[in-house]
């Protein structure tokens, strides 16, 4: 489907069943989108050590592009260090991190090669250029998780900016088919951010509405 519609790079989830059938899944989708389409796995803190030392392992030949979140949230840090030395897959993480702070602890470990810090899930824009100039500085990519109406104006501003995601499919994400009247444009695994001043999105109040708004 994300082929057809355009997409050049698609993320799929793993750990949430043995590492045999993950393997088995990698690879189906791997020849399903051909070898030249960019694949990403996020394994959203699923696996032990060894489970993600070995799926990374039987996964290597496939070419992905990153592995993120690997290890459980209880080790996902210096687990990432002990990993890096085993794994032939570059990892990602930092999605979850609230703060510079945390996202310099994370890459002070030197096991990240891309760093996933989100600007609307924690602290804002300023505390997101901060983290992506520590990132620089370490020859570490960000690839932002989500929001691509945010984060394609920080991505634009920045030297080391990969890639920006974002969820194609209207039962995936509802919000960013209908929450907005005015937004940048998603055209051939591209963001098109608009000329005019300012974020360049306009709300739709009748969605706002139906959903209601929530303060976390």
């Amino acid at each position: 489907m994300y082929v057809k519609m355009g997409y050049r790079a698609l993320k799929i989830k793993t750990g949430g069943v043995p590492v045999d059938e993950d393997v088995r899944r990698a690879r189906l989708v791997r020849k399903t989108v051909g070898k030249d389409f960019r694949l990403m796995m996020d394994s959203n803190r699923g696996w032990s050590l060894r489970q993600a030392i070995e799926a990374s392992r039987k996964l290597a030949d496939l070419d992905f592009t990153w592995l993120e979140e690997p290890l459980h949230w209880y080790d996902d840090v210096q687990g990432l260090v002990r990993l890096k030395k085993d794994c032939p897959i570059p990892l990602a993480s930092g999605e979850n991190e609230l703060t510079r702070y945390g996202a310099r602890r994370l890459l002070e470990t030197g096991a990240i090669d891309f760093m996933q810090f989100d600007c609307q899930k924690t602290c804002g824009p300023t505390e997101w250029l901060k983290v992506a100039s520590m990132a620089a500085a370490s020859d570490v990519w960000m690839a932002p998780h989500h929001e691509p109406q945010l984060h394609g104006h920080l991505m634009a501003a920045i030297p080391n900016a990969y890639i920006l995601e974002s969820f194609g499919h209207r039962e995936r994400d509802p919000f960013w088919f209908e929450l907005y009247t005015r937004k940048p444009e998603i055209r051939e695994s591209k963001l098109w951010l608009l000329e005019e001043p300012g974020i360049g999105v306009e709300f739709d109040k009748s969605v706002i509405q139906k959903y209601g708004s929530k303060i976390l």
